[in-house]
């Protein structure tokens, strides 16, 4: 992570940030009130979803042709890893809505 411009640093922190602040919220809502499941795993997708961007900050400073035509390196883990992460958060989020909205 040293080697990072700062944009990117930033990208990363403020993604980190929101995303624990996703899950906070999510949490606390869930253990303090009664919130249902599914609002508890559409913010716990949102949180993953989040935090997978922030790990591939290059997403946020390329142009949106140039990223979708190329693979940019993660940070952390590869970008297969970083793929289903990313699509389990959007999952979970998703099936979450469904069933917010079928009961």
């Amino acid at each position: 992570m040293g080697n990072l411009p700062f944009k990117d640093k930033l990208v990363l922190i403020l993604c980190s940030c929101i995303s624990f602040i996703f899950f906070i919220s999510g949490f606390l809502g869930f253990i303090a009130s009664d919130s249902s499941v599914s609002d508890f795993a559409i913010f716990i997708g949102a949180a993953i979803s989040i935090f997978c961007l922030g790990l591939n900050p290059k997403i946020f400073s390329l142009p949106l042709k140039f990223v979708l035509s190329q693979a940019t390196s993660p940070i952390l883990f590869k970008s297969s890893t970083l793929n289903y992460l990313f699509l389990s958060g959007l999952s979970l989020s998703v099936f979450g809505l469904i069933a917010k909205y079928i009961s």
